[in-house]
Parts: C-alpha cells; sequence; structure tokens
C-alpha cells in the first residue's frame, strides 16, 4: 500500500478474472496540477519468502482528471474520496475494466 498523503485509496474490487482494481483518488506530485481519479487492476505476487508485491500496468485501467487546483488540500482529497459522485464515477470506469479484462487460463 502506498504511504503517499496526496493518495487515497478508496476501495479495491474484484474484477471476472480473479484480478483486483484498486480505486484511488490522487493529488500527483508532478505534472498537471488537479485531483485525480485511478482504477487500476493490480496483480499480488508473493515471492518464495512470503514478501509479497503489488504490480500494475500502466497502460491497463484508467484514470480520470477530477478538477483543477494549484494547491494541494488533504480536507479537499478526502472530501472527493467520500463523494457520491467520484464513487459512481468509479464504479463506471470499474465496469468498463471488467468488460475489457480477460479470465484467467
Amino acid at each position: 500500500m502506498k504511504t503517499d498523503p496526496r493518495c487515497l485509496h478508496v476501495a479495491i474490487w474484484t474484477l471476472p478474472n480473479g484480478e483486483e482494481a484498486r480505486v484511488t483518488v490522487a493529488y500527483p506530485t508532478f505534472g498537471p496540477r488537479g485531483y485525480t481519479l485511478h482504477v487500476q487492476p493490480i496483480e499480488r505476487r508473493t515471492h518464495e519468502d512470503g514478501y509479497v508485491i503489488e504490480v500494475y500496468a500502466p497502460s491497463r485501467g484508467y484514470r480520470m482528471h477530477l478538477e483543477d487546483a494549484a494547491r494541494y488540500s488533504r480536507r479537499r482529497l478526502e472530501a472527493l474520496a467520500e463523494d457520491a459522485q467520484v464513487r459512481e464515477l468509479a464504479r463506471r470506469l470499474f465496469e468498463r475494466c471488467a468488460m475489457e479484462c480477460a479470465p484467467l487460463t
């Protein structure tokens, strides 16, 4: 899990192929300034020593700009994470991820 204070994990939903998709609201530390929504499929890999890492491919999933902001505000990030419209948008993006994912064989 990220420990970046500019990133809030809202949910983890299971895709039809067994993978999980993480829903995150973030304020990036580089690039255009503003709040974004990420719905990103992740894969958990366990090493022989029991250490688990989460892997994602930047080309998979969806990222959407929510609003411009010149400065970061933790309160605003939390408000967006709890906003019903943002969660509905995340659900729709998750459905698109689910349609694109291939069943694991």
